[in-house]
């Protein structure tokens, strides 16, 4: 189990009426849509636990994991028991519901393989994500008490405003190869756009200091 300061499992034990004013605290996007918004997906090599989920600014580090026959059932039968035993840690079940975010599709599991981050020993990449759905169907499963609740937070918050975010959307859904007749049309709109800038910055300055 990752190691949690003093500190932050008195919070973490808040009622929830008691942890308002976190707008951020909620739900992550696909790890695709992070990828858009200026993410960036990282292998921890040094983690000494699976669970140990790191994130600073715009980037997000797990560790590896071998998603294969034995983890299946291991995780079937870990977040059963958090489920009906009330006096454990909700630790599994906090990770996995984190990776179900983040495995939405199958384009989300062929990135985060593509990574390193996910070894697939079961076949089909679709398996992965359809896999986390189904274990989080009937579980329970309470952010705010949750071991990731920073994370969760600081990812939504960094990936929702900034200039970064929108740029990195821009850019990855404009400025691509895919797309060169969309990215020809903006690139002209923005050259159209400082060219009119400039043209009433010298009509102003030329208002204003006319020529003797």
């Amino acid at each position: 189990m990752p190691l949690i300061p003093k500190k932050e499992k008195q919070e973490l034990g808040l009622p929830r009426y008691l942890r308002r004013g976190r707008p951020f605290l909620k739900l992550i996007p696909s790890a695709t849509n992070l990828r858009f918004r200026g993410i960036k997906f990282e292998l921890r090599n040094n983690a000494k636990t699976l669970l140990d989920i790191r994130h600073k600014r715009n980037l997000l580090e797990i560790p590896p994991m071998i998603f294969d026959e034995f983890l299946i059932l291991f995780f079937f039968n870990c977040v059963a028991f958090e489920d009906f035993y009330a006096y454990c840690t909700k630790h599994i079940t906090s990770y996995v519901f984190f990776m179900g975010c983040l495995l939405e599709n199958e384009d989300d599991a062929r990135l985060l393989c593509r990574k390193g981050i996910i070894t697939n020993c079961i076949g089909s990449v679709n398996e992965i994500s359809q896999f986390y759905k189904v274990i989080g169907t009937d579980s329970h499963f309470y952010l705010n008490a949750s071991y990731l609740a920073d994370v969760f937070e600081g990812v939504n918050e960094y990936s929702s405003r900034g200039w970064h975010a929108y740029w990195s959307v821009f850019k990855n859904t404009q400025l691509t190869y895919d797309t060169p007749r969309t990215c020809l049309s903006c690139c002209t709109g923005l050259t159209i756009l400082l060219l009119t800038t400039l043209q009433a910055v010298f009509a102003v300055y030329a208002y204003y200091r006319p020529p003797k």
